[in-house]
C-alpha cells in the first residue's frame, strides 16, 4: 500500500479525508488533496488511536480508520457488570449520552472509553450526574453550603457565592469558576471557534 503524505494527491487522498471528517477530524476540504490540514488530521487521529505519530496515511492508519468504532460495540449490557447496584434504567439513559460526547469530542477510541466509564463509577457509582454533597471538605462548620470553596483561587473562584454556584456536578464532578468557563467555551467538532 502507498503511504499518503502531504502533498499526495488523488482518490484514495479523497477516501481519506472522508474517513477522517466521519470520525470527527477536520481534514479540510475533501478535495484529494493531502493538504496541511489533512496531515494535521491525520496526526491528530493516529495520537488518538495510540499509532505512531508521523502525519503519513499508511496501512495502519488506514485499518485504524476502517475498524469499527469502539463506541458502536458499548452496550448496557456490557456496562451493567461494571455499575454494580446502579439502577439499570441509569445505564440505558446516559451511556448513549456519555458515548455520543465522547464521539463527539473525538475521545471514542477504547482507552478513553474505558477511563471515561471509569471515572463516571469512582465519581457516580449510580450511572447518573450528580451535584457534590455538602461536607467537611467543601463547608465550615456551621458555614454557608459550599463556603470553603468561595476563595479557592486554585479553582478560579472569587468569593461568595462562588462555592455554590460552582460546585462539583455531573459525572466527573467538574468544580470551579475556572473549570466551568474553560469547559463551557469549548466548542465541539463542527462548532465554530467561540
Amino acid at each position: 500500500m502507498t503511504v499518503l503524505k502531504l502533498g499526495s494527491t488523488g482518490p484514495r487522498v479523497v477516501t481519506l479525508q472522508q474517513q477522517l471528517q466521519q470520525r470527527g477530524f477536520d481534514p479540510g476540504e475533501i478535495n484529494g488533496q493531502f493538504t496541511a490540514a489533512t496531515d494535521a488530521a491525520v496526526r491528530a487521529f493516529q495520537a488518538s488511536v495510540g499509532l505512531g505519530v508521523d502525519g503519513q496515511a499508511g496501512s495502519n492508519t488506514f485499518a485504524a480508520l476502517e475498524a469499527p468504532n469502539i463506541t458502536s460495540n458499548v452496550t448496557a449490557d456490557l456496562v451493567a457488570p461494571l455499575f454494580p447496584g446502579a439502577p439499570r434504567v441509569n445505564i440505558q439513559f446516559q451511556l448513549p449520552l456519555v458515548l455520543k460526547g465522547l464521539l463527539d469530542a473525538a475521545l471514542a477510541d477504547k482507552s478513553m472509553v474505558l477511563m471515561a466509564l471509569g471515572t463516571i463509577r469512582a465519581e457516580t457509582g449510580g450511572f447518573s450526574p450528580i451535584d457534590e454533597g455538602i461536607s467537611k471538605f467543601n463547608t465550615s462548620p456551621g458555614g454557608q453550603p459550599f463556603d470553603l470553596y468561595d476563595n479557592r483561587a486554585d479553582l478560579g473562584n472569587q468569593g461568595p457565592p462562588d462555592g455554590a454556584s460552582f460546585k462539583g456536578r455531573g459525572f466527573v464532578q467538574l468544580t470551579g469558576r475556572a473549570n466551568y468557563t474553560n469547559f463551557s467555551n469549548v466548542p465541539g467538532p463542527g462548532d465554530p471557534a467561540r
